[in-house]
């Protein structure tokens, strides 16, 4: 499974400003409508990841199909909910990480991302212990691209998306795929 990682450094974390809300709010209600229109699978391509035996659906399964059911999520913060709208976007599962939390190197297997001190994310899975909060300064995002996802695009996505979350939290960014 191909991943991106979307290193960003010197960022500023804060509450989400109003035009980021409100946004979210509209792109969440349009979003609705597509969901009410076509099945879920359609947007989720399940099929095209192999989740760990666990529990837990996948990281953009889990918003889609709450927004289907009208169930908008809160704003938290800038980097959460921004993190959010990549999914929700994009339409791929994406973690979020502190990079002072994470202990690198990191390595990959299969569809789970480790540092030195155990498992961090998978397409379905999140380590609290490297969770963001408004005091994150530097980050790493992962984005879990479908097996027949193409490389080029991925990095097109990575930029985008790069320049978007600079251009909220400040920063620069540098983005790197792992297939």
């Amino acid at each position: 499974m191909p991943l991106g990682l979307l290193y960003t450094h010197h960022i500023e974390i804060s509450e989400s400003s109003q035009m980021l809300k409100g946004r979210l709010q509209f792109f969440q209600e349009l979003l609705h409508f597509d969901l009410l229109d076509q099945p879920l699978d359609d947007f989720v391509q399940q099929d095209h990841y192999n989740p760990s035996n666990s529990k837990h659906e996948l990281h953009h399964k889990q918003i889609l199909t709450a927004i289907k059911e009208e169930r908008y999520f809160q704003p938290v913060n800038s980097a959460i909910d921004l993190c959010r709208f990549f999914m929700m976007e994009y339409k791929v599962p994406i973690t979020f990480h502190d990079l002072k939390q994470v202990n690198l190197p990191l390595t990959f297997e299969n569809d789970h991302v480790y540092d030195q001190t155990g498992k961090i994310a998978s397409p379905n899975e999140f380590a609290t212990r490297t969770q963001t909060n408004m005091s994150t300064s530097e980050g790493v995002h992962i984005f879990f691209f479908p097996k027949n996802f193409d490389i080029q695009n991925g990095l097109e996505l990575l930029q985008a998306a790069g320049k978007m979350f600079c251009h909220v939290h400040g920063g620069e960014f540098k983005i790197k795929m792992q297939s």
